[in-house]
């Protein structure tokens, strides 16, 4: 079963929303998208990203396949 809370669906859903509200915003408001809009809306969404995953490091909620470093050289 799929857990809809793990890390990669959170920051696909995250990502996603941005990615498909920016220009269904632009086409309702029938304005000219602003560049500058668009830039600040997805380095808000890439950065929450970044952050939702820092979380999850914090809290140690990483799976043990997701770890590639372990400590030990050789």
């Amino acid at each position: 079963m799929i857990d809809l809370t793990s890390t990669p669906i959170i920051i696909l859903v995250i990502l996603g929303s941005v990615g498909v509200a920016l220009p269904v915003v632009s086409i309702a408001l029938k304005e000219r998208p602003s560049m500058i809009s668009y830039g600040i809306a997805t380095l808000i969404a890439l950065f929450a990203a970044i952050g939702y995953v820092l979380y999850q490091l914090a809290l140690d909620h990483v799976a043990p396949a997701a770890i590639f470093f372990t400590g030990r050289t050789g």
